[in-house]
Parts: C-alpha cells; structure tokens; sequence
C-alpha cells in the first residue's frame, strides 16, 4: 500500500512520452516533474480531491456516473473510498477491459451490496470473471511464468 515501485528514469521509453502531456502549469503544481512511481497510498492522495470535487457530488445527486482508469487508480479508490483493507486492496486484481459496476449509497458513497460475488468487494462485473478477456497485467503474469519456471 505505502511502498511505491523503482522510480522511473529519465532514460525511460515512456519517460518523455508521459511527460508531454502535461502543461507546464500542471508540471509546476506537481514540483516540475511527473511522477516518478506511486504508491497505492500516494495514488489514492492524488486521487481522493477529484472524488470529492468532481464525482462524489454527482452521486449525491443520483446521477450514473462511469469512471475509466487504470488498475491502480481504480484500486487505489476502492481501498479508500469504500474503506477496504490495506493488505486486500494489495492483493485486489481487476481484470482489464472488464466493467466493474457499483451501486452506491448516494449519502455516503459506500457501495450496497452487490448482488453476486466476484472477487472485487461489493463490485459486480458485467459477465462471469472466469470469462473477462483479461485477468492479469502482464507483470503479474510474467512473475507467474517466472514462478513456475524456478519450481520445475
């Protein structure tokens, strides 16, 4: 949760890519930089002031609302938003690609419950986990087959 992966270098494929798209405004109020790597923890502190300004209101309001993110984002929101435990929120895998549909309380925020498990606290995915078209990022397949291959 608080541990933040290597930082990216500046010699990083992506590095430069990344970086232009920020403003330079939007580079200053990040201390002129991008982010190098994040911690779930520090992802949720990014992210916490947009739900509360910008999506938390809507749901007061009973609107639909439909939040796109990548894998971190969306497990960093779940763990803090809906009060999930640190070590589950570590462990949370959310298929890509997949809708993740909630159904929340409009004075809290909180999810009801959902109807059906699925591995994702109080989340239900539009169609079965073992049929959504992608389970794992690719680090975590790649640990996988790494795994296998020491233990043969």
């Amino acid at each position: 949760w608080d541990a933040p992966p290597p930082p990216m270098a500046d010699t990083h494929p992506h590095y430069e890519i990344i970086k232009s798209q920020y403003t330079e405004e939007e580079l200053a109020e990040m201390g002129g930089d991008i982010p190098r790597g994040e911690s779930l923890e520090q992802t949720a502190q990014r992210l916490m002031p947009f739900w509360e300004k910008k999506i938390f209101p809507y749901i007061q309001e009973g609107k639909c609302i439909l939040v796109v993110a990548h894998a971190n984002s969306l497990r960093s929101l779940i763990g803090t938003v809906f009060d999930v435990e640190k070590a589950e929120v570590e462990k949370l895998r959310i298929p890509t690609g997949s809708p993740l549909v909630y159904n929340l309380d409009a004075k809290t925020g909180k999810p009801l419950p959902a109807p059906k498990q699925c591995g994702i606290p109080d989340g239900e995915l539009l169609w079965p986990m073992e049929e959504c078209p992608v389970l794992f990022d690719e680090y975590y397949i790649s640990a996988v087959r790494k795994e296998s291959r020491t233990s043969e």
